[in-house]
């Protein structure tokens, strides 16, 4: 049984959702079980419960939360490594109140996002880039585990005006233009990382776990999404990323990407650095 979770329902994983409805999970040999999983307590999370019972776990939609598993010196049974990936800019996006022109703008302000999410990491991530120390010059208003879900929390929040800005995945950063606010640079205009795909454990991967029979689904559903004439991340993202190896020296990921040049992300300062 091999078990794939995810927070919420993002777009950005529709590709998901369309392959296990048109069943080439099962055309592969694949017994897969897609279970959505609000955001929780980490000592709550059904994964591990799963894991004693035999599944193999995968999350999605990947993206940054790997990055959160280095910094948590997670071990390699519950580590976190995108392994398949078919869009390269994350799908989370800042979104502010008009008196906030730009991210410097955030400085002393208060922003919702899901602290142990990928949300939170990829708004980290900008905010170095612009010189903002983010445990120091930024409130944040963690939306983790929060009724009626994370998303919709921090939209009410922003909503009453109780936040200055949130950083949502689609349809959510939509629904905080709709309410008033505008997008700013987001993690995903600056940065190349691996998202709308599935992550995993560096002993899943130790094991080469059904590896080839995960290739041959994404590209199937790339074929299909493709020939309906739906699209969910740009035509030209439409790749498939592996990723090599995690460090923790530095926190770390060296990612392949679809031109075979090499990037390396540090959270530690939000720089990035590419050698083709």
């Amino acid at each position: 049984k091999i078990v794939v979770f995810g927070p919420a329902l993002p777009m950005n994983i529709a590709p998901m959702w369309v392959a296990h409805d048109k069943g080439f999970f099962k055309e592969e040999g694949l017994d897969v079980d897609l279970r959505p999983v609000q955001g929780i307590p980490d000592s709550q999370h059904p994964r591990h419960q799963w894991r004693k019972d035999g599944a193999i776990i995968f999350q999605s939609p990947g993206g940054s939360p790997p990055f959160r598993s280095v910094l948590e010196n997670r071990d390699h049974i519950d580590g976190e490594v995108n392994v398949v990936c078919i869009a390269n800019r994350t799908a989370h996006v800042f979104v502010a109140k008009p008196y906030i022109k730009d991210i410097p703008d955030l400085k002393g302000k208060k922003i919702a996002g899901d602290l142990k999410g990928g949300s939170s990491m990829d708004a980290k991530l900008v905010l170095r880039h612009y010189g903002l120390d983010p445990e120091k010059d930024i409130t944040w208003i963690d939306s983790r585990g929060k009724p009626p879900n994370t998303e919709r929390f921090r939209l009410a929040l922003f909503d009453k005006g109780e936040v200055d800005a949130v950083c949502c995945d689609p349809p959510h950063w939509n629904i905080a233009v709709q309410m008033g606010g505008h997008a700013l640079t987001s993690c995903r205009d600056l940065y190349e990382i691996p998202e709308a795909g599935f992550s995993t454990s560096p002993a899943v991967i130790a094991a080469r776990c059904c590896a080839a029979s995960w290739l041959r689904v994404i590209a199937k559903k790339r074929r299909s999404i493709r020939s309906s004439g739906t699209t969910t991340t740009s035509p030209a993202s439409w790749r498939v990323w592996l990723t090599t190896k995690c460090t923790k020296s530095g926190a770390r990921c060296s990612i392949l990407t679809p031109i075979n040049a090499r990037s390396t992300f540090t959270p530690a300062s939000g720089t990035c650095r590419r050698n083709r």
